[in-house]
């Protein structure tokens, strides 16, 4: 996070017009359930790959080092993975934005107007700060995603042991409840944030939602229609809330600017969008509307 923001680097959201212009009306943003996602087959995806490589070789030695400091603790962070896997499947809900460089700017990223921008596709580039505000407010959690399979995960658990290792006296203080909770917390994530090494490109990060898990005081339960199957989302209002670390949230603050991408009704776009910017509040909302100049071959 922080080298992104060094870098001049924001997220973006890329959806249709429809659905941007909802979301800066009402203030919310919603988060699907994984299942009825493409992230759901994601999911199952990474269980594979944490589930190898707990059972690699590095895998054995990861678990063998955590062991000798409270015995046991792996297989009891194990057991507790399995009772909520069924959870990672069907109680997880996602809200999905990609890594968004300056140079993209102006013209936004071809491959994600082909993957979600339609006839009408819109990027909404957000500013960071409301994803790194540390704060319980939400209890909705943001990480970015790692692209790769089995064989890239254990490498990446290899990683995670050689930094244990580093840091190992440190490690050694943490009780056997909190070190089982934390052994958990890693397996649960990399279930949630891993995804095939083909969608790389993407630089995908998730808000990640667990109401079973730990249910937010802010975060509400409706039900909606998206593209015609009635569903459960979860809203996450678009506000602030100083008092509890939430900033940069609303949306004059969150919205850098918004890219309207390929269309053949572009002048209809864009006067909608300045007007609803300026209903929300935006100052010059001409100012952070760019038009993609990427040519787009529509399918008929």
């Amino acid at each position: 996070m922080l080298s992104l923001s060094n870098s001049g680097g924001r997220f973006v959201h890329y959806t249709s017009a429809e659905v941007a212009i909802s979301i800066i009306q009402n203030k919310e943003i919603w988060m699907r359930n994984a299942k009825t996602m493409n992230d759901f087959s994601e999911v199952e995806h990474g269980i594979s790959c944490i589930v190898g490589a707990w059972h690699s070789d590095v895998g054995v030695n990861f678990r063998q080092k955590i062991d000798s400091i409270h015995p046991g603790t792996c297989e009891a962070a194990a057991k507790l993975f399995e009772s909520w896997k069924n959870e990672f499947l069907y109680g997880t809900y996602l809200t999905c934005v990609s890594e968004h460089p300056p140079g993209e700017d102006d013209y936004g990223r071809l491959s994600m107007w082909r993957a979600y921008g339609g006839r009408s596709g819109v990027a909404l580039v957000l500013n960071s700060t409301p994803f790194s505000a540390e704060t319980n407010e939400l209890a909705a959690y943001s990480v970015p995603v790692f692209y790769g399979g089995t064989e890239e995960y254990i490498i990446r658990l290899e990683s995670i042991y050689k930094s244990l290792e580093e840091e190992f006296d440190n490690i050694k203080l943490l009780n056997e409840e909190s070190l089982r909770e934390n052994i958990f917390q890693m397996l649960r994530f990399s279930v949630l944030s891993t995804k095939h090494p083909a969608f790389k490109e993407e630089r995908e990060w998730r808000v990640i939602y667990s109401p079973n898990m730990e249910p937010s005081p802010v975060i509400r339960p409706e039900v909606k229609v998206v593209r015609g199957i009635p569903q459960i989302v979860q809203v996450i209002p678009l506000r602030d809330d100083p008092a509890n670390g939430l900033v940069g949230a609303d949306i004059p603050s969150l919205i850098h600017r918004v890219i309207i991408g390929p269309t053949e009704d572009l002048p209809a776009v864009y006067g909608a969008f300045v007007e609803v910017l300026r209903a929300a509040n935006v100052e010059d909302p001409a100012s952070r509307i760019r038009l993609s100049k990427i040519p787009l071959r529509h399918q008929t």
